[in-house]
């Protein structure tokens, strides 16, 4: 049955006035090509454009504020996007899986991103923000916090292979990094603290990764599935190793990679 609002050449315009789109609204509908929103709209709802295969292009006459968790997840054909400088928020695994994006520009009023937002978007090969902006920015393509203390998130179509993180970053966020197939080497700041949740999982070519002293949090799986480690540096000691890794499924057991610290080594676990 076709939804309200689609027409015949598949574009779905959502009428003035309308404020939100309900959770799930338009979800797995196979017949829009095209969205357009209106300028009173300010909340996209949970999972509602999920599944839109056919869906290529979104676009914003002003007004969004909120794109909620999985609002446009698994949109494998999403291309062209024009979103306003009012967006304020982007939900976990918004665009979870929208392969065909080739970036993502942030505006001046995002002040909130998940770091899962884009995971699988296996095209975006860097993040703008525009400058105005007081909460993100864009280094190299890479986003983090204004204040540089957190990398939220590496684009997963990222080619350069090395990647430096800024000095002054605090914390890797979760999924940051995860499903980037290009990154061989990794090179962390000293007075990094956290490494989050799955936050280089699928990495299939990291090979080096060295972790300075100030680490004292890693999430679960955080290198898990990364075939090709085979060595990690570690600069403290395998004690304060064994305290921040213990029963967090960190490395692969098909890896197997051997942990070097400052005072032994030995086989991770």
């Amino acid at each position: 049955m076709k939804r309200k609002y689609i027409d015949e050449n598949g574009t779905l315009t959502i009428p003035e006035g309308v404020e939100r789109i309900r959770s799930e609204a338009y979800k797995n509908c196979a017949e829009i090509k095209r969205v357009v929103l209106p300028k009173s709209l300010r909340l996209i709802g949970r999972r509602a454009f999920q599944g839109c295969e056919n869906l290529c292009e979104i676009v914003s006459n002003g007004g969004l504020t909120h794109i909620n968790d999985f609002a446009f997840s698994n949109c494998w054909n999403l291309r062209a996007l024009t979103l306003p400088d009012t967006l304020a928020r982007v939900g976990h695994h918004a665009f979870y899986g929208c392969g065909k994006l080739t970036g993502f520009r942030f505006g001046k009023s995002v002040k909130s991103v998940k770091s899962s937002a884009f995971e699988r978007c296996v095209g975006i090969s860097a993040y703008t923000v525009d400058g105005a902006n007081p909460y993100l920015q864009a280094v190299d393509g890479v986003l983090y916090s204004k204040d540089g203390e957190k990398l939220l998130a590496y684009p997963r179509g990222k080619t350069d292979g090395k990647c430096a993180v800024i000095d002054g970053t605090k914390e890797v966020c979760a999924y940051a990094f995860q499903g980037n197939d290009y990154l061989v080497s990794v090179k962390f700041p000293d007075g990094l603290s956290k490494i989050g949740e799955r936050a280089f999982q699928y990495c299939s070519s990291l090979q080096a990764v060295n972790i300075p002293a100030s680490l004292r949090k890693m999430g679960q799986s955080a290198f898990y599935d990364c075939p090709r480690v085979k060595q990690v540096h570690y600069k403290g000691d395998s004690l304060r190793w064994r305290a921040i890794t213990n029963g967090l499924n960190t490395f692969s057991w098909k890896a197997n990679p051997r942990v070097y610290a400052k005072d032994e080594s030995f086989l991770h676990c």
